[in-house]
């Protein structure tokens, strides 16, 4: 399901969309959803193989539950990356909306077109101004985010030792 999600483009789910919920923003955004949701379930899913298993395993001889390694064990090793790809199809969204817009998506597009049909060329450049603000405040909360440090620290109930990873990629030390 998420392959056919994610193989058709935002431009021929924003034409289905509209013919099945008409003209305006919600078409636009059931369209970027549809789209999204593909990309990012395969990113996600793709993102949460790659976890190195020593973390999961010291959990689980500790006796964690299911709710306890994903918190504790997969959670922490996979935000950043799980961050940045969402923060991507954030910032993708915001493009792809203004070009949504301009085939009867809504949105910002859809003032866009309106102006440049009217001839108000000055609208035009305050919208275009506030997409390039938007996209820039993504990237700027984007870079805050993906520059967090990476540092976990686990405290086990039953054995009362402490694990501490520094660096993902290296095996755990006790």
């Amino acid at each position: 399901m998420l392959n056919v999600l994610r193989s058709i483009p935002e431009l021929v789910w924003v034409l289905v969309c509209i013919l099945a919920v008409g003209l305006g923003p919600y078409a636009g955004t059931l369209a970027i959803g549809l789209h999204t949701g593909g990309v990012l379930g395969k990113l996600y899913a793709e993102t949460l193989e790659e976890v190195p298993p020593q973390p999961i395993e010291a959990l689980r001889a500790n006796g964690a539950r299911p709710l306890q390694i994903l918190v504790w064990g997969i959670w922490p090793l996979s935000r950043p990356t799980l961050t940045s790809y969402t923060v991507l199809r954030w910032e993708t969204n915001l493009r792809v909306s203004t070009i949504l817009g301009l085939v009867g998506g809504g949105g910002l597009g859809q003032a866009i077109y309106n102006n440049i049909q009217l001839g108000f060329y000055q609208r035009i450049t305050v919208l275009i101004v506030i997409i390039y603000a938007l996209v820039m405040t993504t990237n700027w909360i984007g870079d805050r985010l993906r520059n967090r440090p990476i540092s976990f620290e686990w405290q086990f109930r039953n054995v009362g030792r402490r694990i501490q990873i520094d660096d993902p990629q290296r095996p755990l030390s006790t």
